[in-house]
């Protein structure tokens, strides 16, 4: 009963404690306080991350590719949709042949 006092009391003291430094460092606050915020953990936490943070793509960048994978997979379903009865056709006939073919060798 003890530990598991122990062990809820220190996640809720965790829990606190990060909202706390989260408040007292500006996260929450305005806009300007929050850039503040992360501009200190950047330079002082994450140097290291800050290679990397500069290789991450835009967000221009982000959504223009996804319209463009978008788009070609639309154009892809309706030529897909377009060419079926061609298509189907065309298997319908190879299976055709492929029977007669079978038939003729037995």
């Amino acid at each position: 009963m003890a530990a598991t006092v122990v062990k809820v009391a220190t996640k809720v003291a965790v829990g606190v404690g990060a909202v706390y430094v989260t408040v007292d460092q500006g996260v929450w606050g305005t806009n300007s306080q929050a850039v503040k915020a992360v501009d200190k953990v950047r330079s002082s936490v994450l140097p290291a991350a800050n290679d990397y943070v500069k290789s991450i793509p835009s967000l221009n960048d982000i959504n223009n590719s996804v319209l463009r994978t978008w788009n070609s997979g639309v154009k892809m379903t309706f030529s897909m949709v377009s060419n079926a009865p061609s298509k189907a056709g065309e298997y319908s006939k190879k299976a055709y042949d492929s029977s007669l073919s079978l038939i003729k060798e037995n």
